[in-house]
């Protein structure tokens, strides 16, 4: 087969050329478009602020925590609480009140307590639970169920910490003794 280089139409095939090119460029940029908003959606999730509650344990009295565990300022943080439980003389139900009343910011890493049972029975089964309902940084929600029943598997906070303090003395004992040696 021979094809004769004059009689070939060079601008029909340059346009074809040129479209296909121009598909291909198309497609590049909305595969960048892609990755770019992905690379937005990972930038806001790691400097976002991360916000939660938990419920802590401290000698005989418990205390809903709100804790900033991200690396980011958490500001205009306002908890709406609601207890859902038997009438119990032990609680502190003055908490909602004291918690609406209150925005406050927090640091990272940062926690802020809030007083809930003012005395604890080890031996006492708590039934029901919390909603808390958080609202930060004007634009991010969350609503969190805590269990009062997970109070009986709540490590004392305060034994806990005389627990590691010991941990620490005893490794220092060693290290002092290893050195004379």
């Amino acid at each position: 087969m021979i094809i004769d280089l004059q009689t070939l139409d060079w601008v029909a095939i340059s346009a074809i050329i040129t479209l296909l090119m121009a598909i291909a460029t198309f497609c590049s940029l909305w595969q960048n478009r892609k990755q770019l908003n992905e690379l937005k959606r990972q930038w806001e999730e790691v400097h976002k602020p991360h916000v939660i509650a938990v419920l802590c344990r401290y000698s005989s009295k418990c205390y809903v925590v709100i804790k900033n565990i991200s690396n980011n300022y958490a500001y205009c943080i306002n908890v709406n609480l609601s207890i859902h439980c038997i009438e119990d003389k032990y609680y502190n139900y003055e908490i909602k009140d004291k918690i609406k009343e209150v925005s406050f910011n927090l640091e990272p890493n940062g926690k802020k307590e809030f007083l809930l049972l003012l005395q604890y029975w080890p031996e006492k089964h708590y039934d029901g639970y919390i909603d808390i309902q958080l609202s930060y940084n004007k634009k991010f929600y969350d609503e969190i169920t805590l269990h009062l029943s997970e109070l009986n598997i709540i490590e004392d906070a305060i034994s806990n910490e005389n627990a590691i303090a010991e941990k620490i003395n005893r490794l220092t004992s060693v290290i002092e003794t290893k050195r004379f040696l």
